[in-house]
């Protein structure tokens, strides 16, 4: 099955969930728009998807919801970009146990910490500390982790590492402007992973450069490759030769415009070109 070229993806921008999906369509290069969810009137919603939550996406004639569900279908279909799952039966195992920690590992600090956003519980000092308590304490086993290697599941970046991040994203200090301008940012902000987790924001940071609403500079080819240098992702330090390639061939221009007043311009620029073309053929058989 190969990938609609028209995908929409109903979300509330704020939401880890949503986040998921957009980082997983920015690593996987896979161009897509969203409309925004009113959370408040989610009867259209409904009658698309059979069911209330977000995200929800369309592509094609195609329609699946559950973040998760749509890393999924993403990374069976899109070709381009890192594989998030894994071929081999242990690394798989290994994911599926960050998923199940990215849907149930969390509650206890992002619960009181929604809620609190969204006036459903209210907001006191004492509701804060506990749940910043349990930020530090729930994400010991990330830590851990990450003392070993840069992403959960060793030197690449999977689906472990965006399914959890974005849960942590609003206890790792968020700044950038998007998030400033939401009227629940005064008590999000409140919110923090706490002492020693010094590596889990690191991490957190990474993974969240790939998320278009948080770092606009993630949507895009051009883009795409500044989220690269931020995630320490290997495909962009492959594309440095090409650039350099680019800028040794300029000479072979300027030596074209440079010798026709010898009157050979026929053989020179042949000359010219014949070494460029070997350059080519020999890079294919590396």
């Amino acid at each position: 099955m190969s990938i609609p070229t028209k995908i929409r993806i109903h979300e509330l921008a704020p939401s880890p969930n949503c986040m998921k999906v957009r980082i997983g369509m920015n690593l996987k290069k896979v161009p897509f728009k969203t409309i925004a969810q009113d959370p408040m009137d989610r009867k259209a919603l409904v009658k698309a998807f059979g069911q209330p939550l977000t995200p929800a996406m369309q592509a094609g004639d195609m329609k699946l919801f559950d973040s998760h569900a749509i890393l999924r279908w993403l990374d069976a279909n899109a070709k381009k970009g890192p594989k998030l799952f894994s071929a081999d039966y242990e690394t798989m195992k290994g994911i599926e146990e960050w998923e199940v920690f990215a849907r149930t590992g969390l509650r206890r600090g992002a619960r009181p910490m929604f809620g609190m956003a969204f006036g459903r519980i209210p907001v006191t000092d004492a509701a804060i500390a506990e749940a910043n308590a349990a930020w530090n304490e729930d994400t010991a086993s990330i830590e851990k982790a990450l003392e070993a290697s840069p992403w959960l599941m060793g030197e690449r970046i999977s689906a472990a590492d965006v399914m959890v991040a974005p849960g942590l994203y609003w206890a790792s200090g968020p700044e950038h402007a998007a998030a400033r301008e939401l009227p629940f940012y005064d008590i999000m902000r409140r919110f923090d992973l706490g002492p020693n987790r010094e590596r889990t924001r690191d991490w957190v940071a990474r993974v969240m450069a790939w998320d278009c609403w948080v770092n606009p500079a993630a949507a895009g080819k051009k883009s795409a490759k500044k989220a690269a240098k931020a995630a320490k992702a290997k495909p962009a330090k492959a594309k440095k030769p090409a650039k350099v390639a680019k800028q040794a061939a300029k000479p072979a221009k300027a030596k074209k415009s440079a010798k026709p007043a010898k009157a050979k311009p026929a053989k020179k620029p042949a000359k010219a070109k014949q070494p460029a073309k070997a350059k080519k053929s020999a890079k294919k058989k590396r």
